[in-house]
């Protein structure tokens, strides 16, 4: 009876233990499917990339690297300091260690890394660094090149101390604390932190970033190059800044969407990756638990969509800006936004706007009937036959802003045009009493009326100044009025305005997009035609030789031929808001759609 009444006994400890302690804990190290979840979740933010050493030797591999190096930027860099410095260095770690310096970052970082950082309670940073080396025989490579090399350049020998966490041997010398942990080199500046590591790795505890809430917005794609993320309300210098009210109105109405956006976000990410075809470079924010602060609805307001902005770029733009805003609910609303004294500022604003608008008052008759796009465009100009083309030559641009019915208020923009050109024509006799007036004279561009300001210029001089790009014009098409510093500008936009109709008949509103666009090639091209007045500014503003500058400029021109477009873009999903950031680049001879 003895023996029975002690194994009842063990078997109640073991059933005590199991209650009082919870699920017990294996004492092997665990798979590791993502470095995030031995990646302490007290972290503030971390970032993590893949694969960087497939992609390093393909750049070193490419013809395309070649071409870049053969160029005059390419050359300038392979001559200077920094190139030298450069070789010298990757030099000191593969002459003693005997082997490439690439292979050795393959073997520690090339396949996946992840860099995690925290603040302590004294106030100092704490930093970690995952990388996974693929196995424990790769580490040891690795170790012994790093401590050959380590002795080469100090002359003494690579020692570290060891020391124990709950039967696991780690390392440190000086400030640095590290631990093999089957394939995966974790090490840090903090004994706590690397601790907390090796228990995530043991699986005593699932307090992982991994399994935080704060990252869980985090998409699973692993196609990408690096990725930071963040939690910005933990950094004390920037969150006072988030949500606060501005003195600039312009300021505010451009970025106090996105300040408001980091107020409520829990987790800030950024992603990059890139191929030859293109740099990509995207951000979003998530929402904390108290979602999105709909005080800040002005800044991403819900637009009916439009073939209107594709069909205008295929007429080749240099650039566009594209901007969509609920300017009335945010003037309405500026106090919420603006510092007293600017929210006053507005009022003045408004006053004298309405002087323009044949006695309506602008923000209560004009600002509503305003839609929620407005856009700028820039195109250079073509080249006319027969007949010599203005020094400098300037791309035109034009103001499209968007109305909500066109039709009962596109009158007044009309009555606004001709005020201030009357304006205009009273200061240029009052500086010149001899100056021609300018007349506005109608034009048809198909079935609208548009309205042409004639300069009163000689109409063919021998060399035309930059007076010559000007002609402004302006029309009301659709639901659009266009404002332009050129007829041809403003006729290409009517033609397309025209042809796509009204906006929005097609697709149910969805939250509009920001976006800048800037053509590389049309960029490349008015550079090119002004280099000779680009380069006596130049000569002007920084006191160098003509020859220096054109050589700037040519740098700059090459570097262009790179470069296909560059797009930025803003917008809110439901509960977040992204922003995209694409440069294009021309492979070769090959033109080639950037990744997406």
């Amino acid at each position: 009876m003895q023996p029975s009444l002690a194994l009842r006994s063990l078997l109640l400890f073991t059933i005590s233990l199991v209650l009082l302690r919870g699920p017990l804990k294996s004492e092997e190290l665990q798979k590791c499917e993502k470095l995030a979840n031995w990646t302490p979740a007290s972290v503030i933010g971390y970032a993590e990339a893949k694969n960087l050493g497939p992609r390093l030797k393909s750049l070193l591999d490419s013809p395309k690297l070649k071409r870049l190096l053969d160029s005059s930027f390419g050359r300038a860099y392979l001559q200077s300091e920094d190139y030298s410095e450069l070789i010298e260095n990757l030099g000191k770690i593969e002459k003693p260690a005997g082997r490439d310096p690439l292979d050795l970052f393959d073997d520690l970082l090339g396949k996946e890394f992840l860099l995690g950082s925290r603040l302590s309670f004294a106030g100092g940073q704490e930093t970690l660094l995952l990388t996974r080396t693929g196995s424990p025989e790769a580490f040891a490579e690795v170790r012994k090149a790093f401590a050959l090399a380590f002795k080469a350049s100090t002359g003494l020998p690579f020692e570290t101390r060891k020391l124990d966490h709950e039967g696991h041997t780690f390392e440190q010398i000086g400030d640095l604390w590290f631990s093999e942990l089957g394939g995966i080199l974790a090490a840090t500046n903090s004994k706590k932190l690397l601790e907390e590591t090796i228990d995530l790795a043991y699986d005593r505890t699932e307090k992982s970033a991994g399994n935080s809430p704060f990252f869980s917005q985090l998409s699973h794609k692993d196609d990408f190059l690096i990725r930071a993320s963040i939690r910005p309300t933990f950094i004390p210098i920037l969150a006072g800044e988030f949500g606060r009210k501005l003195d600039n109105p312009v300021q505010s109405l451009l970025l106090s969407g996105f300040s408001g956006a980091l107020r409520n976000c829990k987790l800030l990410s950024a992603t990059i990756d890139s191929s030859w075809s293109g740099i990509d470079l995207g951000i979003e924010l998530h929402a904390d638990d108290r979602g999105f602060d709909e005080k800040y609805a002005p800044f991403f307001p819900k637009t009916p969509q439009s073939d209107f902005q594709p069909s205008i770029h295929k007429r080749g733009l240099l650039a566009s800006i594209q901007l969509s805003r609920d300017i009335y609910g945010w003037w309405e609303n500026s106090e919420a936004f603006l510092e007293p004294q600017a929210a006053g500022s507005l009022a003045q604003f408004s006053a004298a706007l309405s002087m323009f608008f044949g006695g309506l008052n602008f923000q209560d008759e004009v600002l509503p009937q305003l839609g929620e796009t407005i856009s700028l465009v820039f195109k250079n100009p073509l080249a006319q036959e027969g007949r010599s083309s203005p020094r400098p030559l300037i791309p035109g641009g034009a103001l499209i802003i968007e109305l909500k019915d066109a039709k009962k208020f596109g009158r007044p923009f009309i009555v606004a045009f001709n005020s201030l050109v009357s304006i205009l024509n009273i200061t240029r006799m009052q500086q010149d009493s001899n100056a021609p007036s300018m007349l506005v004279r109608p034009e048809k561009v198909g079935k609208v009326d548009c309205y042409r300001v004639d300069l009163g210029l000689p109409e063919d001089p021998r060399n035309p100044g930059i007076e010559y790009n000007f002609s402004p014009s302006l029309a009301v098409t659709g639901n659009r009025v266009i404002l332009g510093s050129t007829f041809n500008l403003v006729k290409i936009l009517v033609e397309e305005s025209e042809k796509s109709g009204d906006a929005g008949k097609t697709v149910a509103p969805s939250y509009a997009r920001d976006r800048i666009y800037i053509d590389g090639r049309a960029l490349r091209s008015i550079l090119g035609t002004n280099t000779d007045f680009l380069a006596a500014q130049q000569v002007v503003s920084k006191g160098i030789s003509l020859e220096e500058a054109k050589k700037e400029l040519a740098i700059i021109g090459e570097i262009l031929s790179f470069t296909r477009d560059l797009e930025l873009e803003s917008f809110r999903e439901e509960e977040a808001v992204r922003m995209k950031l694409r440069l294009g680049l021309i492979s070769g001879n090959t033109i080639v759609e950037p990744s997406d």
